[in-house]
C-alpha cells in the first residue's frame, strides 16, 4: 500500500474542479486520504460545547444520580450456616445409627450365647446376663492376645518378653475391670495421643491447623468433628457410662449388653452440637458486630492476611482492607479505609487505631467433656468432686456443675477469648437434654435400626 501511495501524483487534478479548494497536501502524505467531505452534514456548534456549558448532565452525573452507593457491610456476605447444620445432622445420625445397630448385634448373639449357662435367679432374665456374657467374651480375648503377643516377639530375650508380657497383663487388667464408658474413653484417648503427635512434627502442622482447627469462617463443615479430637480428658466418663448402665436396666427398656457404642455416640454428638452453637453463635451474631464495628471505625491496624472470602470482595469495592492473622492460631478482623483516612483530618489521623474484635479457631473436646459433666451433675447431684489445681477439697457435683456454667456465661458478656464458652454452654445443654430425653432417644433408635431387634428386659 505505501508503494501504491507514492506512485500517485502529488497535486491536484485539473479534471476535477472542485478539488480546487481543497485544503492544501503536505507532500509527505498520501493524497487519497483526503477528501472534502462536502457532502456530510456539519456539526453544530451547540453539540461541540461541553455538558456544563449547555445545562446537561454528563455521562458520570447520571450514572450517579441512578446509582445507590453501596456501603462496606452491604458488600460483605454473611457466612451461611445450613451446611454446617446438615453436617452435624448427618454425622450425629449415622455415629448413632452405627453404634446402636452394633449393640443390638453384640446383645442378639449374646442372647443366643446365654441360653448354655445356667444363671442365679436373681439375675436370670435380666440385662445383667447378656452384659456378663460380654464380660466372659472380653476376657477370652485378652487371654488369646497374651499367646498372639508372645508369637510375634518369640525371636527377642527372655527378659525382654517377661517386660512386654507384664505391660500387656497391666493395661489388659485395666481394661477388663474398667466400665464401657471407660473403655471408650481409652480408644477416644488414643486417636487424641495419635493426632497429638501429628501436632508435634511442624512439616504437618500447617495441614492440622487447616483441618483439625475449626474456623467458623472458613466454611468448612468437617473441622467440627475433627477439631473434637485434639485434646481429651477420661474424666467423668466413668460416671456418665454408670448413668447409661442403669437407665438401660429398667424394665421398659430393651436388653443391651455392651454400653461402649452409646457413649462414644454420646461423646461424638455432644461435640458436634457444641461446636455447632459456637459456630452459629460467631457467624450470625460476633461476625456482624465485626462488620458494624469496621465501617464505624476505619482507622483499625492492618495485619496480613484476608478475613474470609466473605468479605474479600468488599475489599477493592469500598477501599477497605478486611485482614485476619493466622500465624498464631487466631483470626483478627481489622480495617483500614483509604477514602476516609485521605478525607480525615490531621488529628484523626494521629489517633490510636482501634483493634476490631476477633474471631478465634477452636479445637479439644471440652464441650463433650461439660455434656458428661452437666449429665452427672444431674444424675448424681450429691456426689462429690475435687479440684487437682487449684487444690480445692471435695465438694457436691452440683454446685461445681453450676459454677462453671456461671463462670462461662461470665466469660461469654465479658468477651473473654481463653476458652470457647460458647461451646461450653453448648456442651451443658446437651448435657442436660441427654439427661432427660437421652436413654429413650437411645431405645427409640434401636428399635427403628436394621436388623432383629433384642427384647425388652421386662419380656423376662
Amino acid at each position: 500500500m505505501f508503494c501504491f501511495a507514492r506512485l500517485r501524483p502529488s497535486f491536484p487534478f485539473p479534471c476535477r474542479p472542485h478539488l480546487q479548494h481543497a485544503a492544501p497536501i503536505h507532500p509527505h502524505t498520501r493524497p487519497f486520504s483526503f477528501t472534502s467531505h462536502r457532502w456530510l452534514p456539519r456539526s453544530s456548534q451547540s453539540l461541540k460545547s461541553p455538558a456544563s456549558q449547555r445545562g446537561l448532565p454528563s455521562f458520570r452525573e447520571q450514572v450517579a444520580r441512578s446509582t445507590a452507593v453501596r456501603s462496606f457491610s452491604e458488600y460483605v456476605k454473611h457466612p451461611k450456616v445450613g451446611r454446617q447444620i446438615g453436617t452435624v445432622l448427618l454425622l450425629s445420625g449415622f455415629v448413632y445409627y452405627y453404634a446402636a445397630s452394633k449393640t443390638n448385634q453384640i446383645t442378639h448373639r449374646n442372647e443366643r450365647v446365654q441360653t448354655g449357662f445356667s444363671w442365679p435367679p436373681q439375675l436370670t432374665g435380666m440385662s445383667s446376663n447378656v452384659r456378663l456374657v460380654s464380660e466372659l467374651q472380653l476376657k477370652a480375648e485378652l487371654e488369646r492376645g497374651v499367646k498372639t503377643l508372645l508369637d510375634y516377639i518369640s525371636f527377642a530375650p527372655k527378659m525382654m518378653q517377661s517386660v512386654v508380657v507384664d505391660v500387656y497383663a497391666f493395661a489388659a487388667n485395666k481394661y477388663f475391670h474398667a466400665l464401657d464408658g471407660e473403655r471408650a474413653a481409652y480408644w477416644i484417648t488414643g486417636v487424641n495421643i495419635a493426632v497429638w503427635l501429628a501436632w508435634q512434627i511442624p512439616r504437618l502442622r500447617p495441614f492440622m491447623r487447616v483441618h483439625f482447627t475449626h474456623d467458623p469462617l472458613s466454611g468448612k463443615a468437617y473441622t467440627m468433628l475433627t477439631s473434637t479430637f485434639s485434646i481429651a480428658l477420661l474424666s467423668f466418663s466413668q460416671t456418665a457410662s454408670l448413668w447409661m448402665m442403669h437407665e438401660q436396666d429398667r424394665p421398659e427398656h430393651l436388653r443391651q449388653a455392651r454400653d461402649m457404642y452409646h457413649f462414644f455416640a454420646f461423646f461424638v454428638s455432644a461435640g458436634l452440637y457444641s461446636s455447632l452453637l459456637s459456630h452459629i453463635v460467631s457467624t450470625r451474631i460476633l461476625f456482624p458486630r465485626i462488620i458494624n464495628q469496621i465501617v464505624h471505625n476505619p482507622h483499625a491496624k492492618p495485619t496480613a492476611t484476608p478475613l474470609s472470602h466473605w468479605a474479600s470482595s468488599a475489599k477493592k469495592a469500598t477501599g477497605t482492607t478486611v485482614t485476619a492473622s493466622s500465624k498464631s492460631a487466631t483470626a483478627s478482623v481489622t480495617a483500614s479505609t483509604a477514602a476516609a483516612a485521605s478525607s480525615a483530618s490531621g488529628a484523626a489521623a494521629t489517633e490510636a487505631a482501634a483493634v476490631v474484635p476477633r474471631i478465634l479457631p477452636s479445637l479439644g473436646s471440652s464441650g463433650a467433656i461439660y455434656s458428661a459433666f452437666i449429665l452427672t451433675a444431674f444424675a448424681y447431684p450429691d456426689g462429690e468432686v475435687s479440684l487437682i489445681f487449684p487444690p480445692v477439697g471435695p465438694f457436691p457435683m452440683s454446685y461445681g456443675a453450676g459454677g462453671l456454667v456461671l463462670l462461662d456465661c461470665v466469660g461469654v458478656l465479658r468477651g473473654w477469648k481463653l476458652f470457647d464458652h460458647y461451646a461450653h454452654l453448648g456442651g451443658a445443654a446437651f448435657g442436660a437434654l441427654y439427661w432427660t430425653y437421652g436413654a429413650e432417644f437411645w431405645d427409640w433408635t434401636r428399635k427403628h435400626v436394621w436388623g432383629e431387634t433384642p427384647k425388652s428386659n421386662a419380656g423376662y
